[in-house]
């Protein structure tokens, strides 16, 4: 009887071990995936940490761009801006005065329009391709509401553009002021645009304009010295 016990023990018990040992075996084979797959990981984690550093560095070359370009920029807006101030020193200064000339566009992002946003907003172009609040947007159309020709000029519309594109349209162009003729100075980065409201005896000119000090804004100027500027008589509709 003692015998035949062991030997009964002993099957059970190479039974249980025989289980165990298929555990350990799926368990072996799992962890041999799990180890692979973890390596696969790793390997992907690399590559994404890599691209990941890669990308960070393309953005801070942008943005090394961004500041670059931003600060050129600026740059030549102080030089547009002295030469305008330079321009009406000449004269007796600019006189900022609320906008009675019936602009469309005076109001146009009323306390948020900046000039270095003018022309990227997406929706401030007027029909003769000109920013809204640009001297040249409020020139074009001063000409229109003369009943002078004004032709769309827009990607070539600079106010130092301007007295180019009318020797090509075969407008006349000279040096000669005239009431209702359009005043450009060639000076600085874009130059400016100005309409000739009157001229008095002794040739200087009296002028309204926007935009001179770069803030968007209505003013006008008087007793404003011709000398150096160049005026476009637009022919009628």
């Amino acid at each position: 009887m003692v015998a035949l016990f062991s030997v009964s023990v002993l099957a059970t018990t190479m039974v249980y071990a025989d289980r165990f040992q298929e555990q350990i075996n799926q368990l072996s084979a799992e962890n041999t995936q799990k180890r692979a797959n973890q390596s696969i990981l790793s390997t992907e984690a690399s590559s994404l940490t890599d691209a990941i550093n890669r990308l960070q560095a393309e953005i801070n070359a942008s943005q090394a761009r961004i500041d670059q370009l931003n600060g050129e920029i600026a740059e030549l807006r102080r030089q547009q801006a002295i030469e305008n101030a330079r321009l009406f020193a000449r004269s007796g200064g600019v006189v900022n005065v609320p906008d009675s000339s019936g602009y469309p566009w005076a109001n146009y992002r009323s306390g948020s329009w900046t000039h270095a946003g003018s022309c990227y907003y997406g929706d401030d172009v007027d029909p003769w391709g000109m920013c809204y609040r640009q001297c040249v947007s409020y020139t074009a159309w001063k000409v229109w509401k003369e009943g002078r020709f004004m032709p769309n000029w827009g990607g070539r519309g600079n106010a130092n553009n301007w007295d180019d594109n009318a020797r090509a349209a075969g407008f006349r162009v000279d040096n000669t002021p005239a009431r209702g003729a359009i005043a450009i100075s060639n000076y600085g980065t874009w130059g400016h645009a100005m309409f000739v409201e009157s001229v008095n005896p002794n040739g200087t000119i009296n002028i309204s304009q926007y935009n001179v000090g770069l803030t968007g804004e209505y003013s006008e100027a008087y007793n404003m010295s011709a000398n150096g500027l160049v005026f476009i008589h637009f022919p009628p509709r």
